[in-house]
């Protein structure tokens, strides 16, 4: 789920490329496909435009396209990443976001996501920050690398689907009982340091454990192609790996997600 997140706030910034740094205040918007609109307090992408906040944007989905208008700028997003353009639904409230050079961060009070076929994923507090040394000229490949290099991402707390595929696993483990709601869970943290990756999340079944996981996250074909290694996941003491990766290649059919032993590769 981090992942997909991660993927989520790298994929809104591909809109800008070719920019040196973006900066958005208080963003609050909402998302059903096809069709999006909001408010942002002030967007500085070279020239600011606080002096007509707060600005109406929306967000067109198109065949091959996303549209993004307000009353300061109109963006054109040809052929985007599809994880994003079947996004089914989204929400964020009092969004900041601020991209440049060597730092990058992405704050929010509350963000919800229903990617297709996976139900709606609630998270509150979420916090992302990257740091690193990449000189390339668009602004998405060096976000790419620098998050790649260096990456804290934290969520204070979280709801997941009932029929979420990890739900139903951790289920099936004796004495484990799946509850009537949404499971809560807290403490989400995701660390990448040189593209290894230690992602952590606590959730309550019949017992509060933490579900972790360890691997590596690369990029190829030109930042294309993003590959997760997952070495190891972990509920609790129980090591559920191969469990886990051998029900990710059952239940994804993406045509852009391959799943292959112990591997993830997103198409973008």
């Amino acid at each position: 789920m981090s992942i997909l997140l991660f993927t989520f706030f790298l994929s809104f910034q591909a809109v800008f490329a070719g920019l040196d740094r973006m900066v958005i205040e208080n963003l609050n918007a909402t998302y059903e496909k096809p069709y999006g609109k909001g408010e942002i307090d002030k967007v500085n992408i070279g020239v600011s435009a606080q002096n007509v906040a707060p600005y109406q944007v929306e967000i067109f989905r198109k065949e091959k396209t996303f549209e993004v208008k307000s009353t300061f700028i109109d963006i054109t997003w040809n052929d985007p990443w599809s994880i994003v353009h079947d996004v089914e639904e989204f929400s964020v409230t009092k969004a900041n976001a601020s991209f440049g050079k060597k730092e990058h961060s992405v704050d929010s009070e509350r963000v919800t996501l229903t990617p297709p076929g996976l139900g709606t994923f609630d998270l509150e507090t979420i916090k992302v920050s990257c740091q690193g040394t990449s000189t390339d000229e668009k602004l998405e490949n060096r976000l790419m690398d620098d998050c790649r290099k260096q990456l804290e991402l934290t969520v204070s707390n979280l709801e997941i689907p009932i029929n979420f595929f990890m739900s139903q696993i951790v289920a099936d483990y004796p004495q484990m009982p799946l509850p009537l709601k949404d499971r809560p869970a807290d403490n989400l943290k995701l660390s990448v340091n040189e593209g290894d990756f230690s992602f952590s999340v606590y959730t309550r079944v019949v017992f509060y454990a933490g579900l972790r996981a360890w691997g590596n996250i690369s990029f190829e074909n030109n930042r294309k192609t993003i590959i997760i290694r997952v070495d190891q996941i972990k509920f609790g003491y129980v090591s559920i790996t191969p469990v886990v990766m051998r029900e990710l290649a059952r239940r994804i059919k993406h045509p852009n997600v391959i799943i292959s032993g112990s591997y993830v590769i997103i198409n973008l």
